[in-house]
């Protein structure tokens, strides 16, 4: 599977990748995940590779740890203050997306292209009940 992170911002430090399983009640949940890669970020955008266990659907999530700590920063309100983005290019104008919407059907060889977004100040927090972002 190859996967293409565009947007990146700058070179420093890495782009997390997490697949979650076809199951809603994983998607952004602590040890939820089915895969997490972190390879170094490349600017403006990272290509990543990675194996699947078999073709499937699947939910991606991907974020610029810009300052290698291994987790999505977020500054006092809540809000991230790192890139991120989902499978699909899912909308979080209004808070994190659906599972629904970040289900995407993934097989050996095939190519998707996730986007990031940084938030500016002043935005809501992409944050929605019972949700956990950037833990895996």
């Amino acid at each position: 599977m190859n996967l293409t992170v565009e947007g990146i911002r700058s070179d420093a430090g890495l782009i997390a990748l997490t697949v979650y399983p076809d199951d809603s009640r994983r998607f952004l949940r602590k040890k939820g995940s089915h895969y997490v890669r972190r390879v170094k970020a490349g600017s403006p955008q990272t290509r990543i590779c990675f194996i699947l266990p078999q073709p499937g659907v699947y939910a991606v999530a991907v974020y610029h740890d810009a300052n290698a700590n291994g987790k999505l920063d977020r500054g006092t309100m809540g809000l991230p203050t790192e890139g991120f983005g989902f499978s699909n290019n899912a909308s979080t104008l209004l808070g994190l997306p659906s599972f629904q919407s970040v289900r995407i059907r993934l097989v050996d060889g095939s190519t998707t292209r996730i986007g990031l977004r940084y938030l500016k100040k002043g935005e809501k927090p992409p944050l929605r009940a019972g949700a956990e972002a950037g833990k895996d």
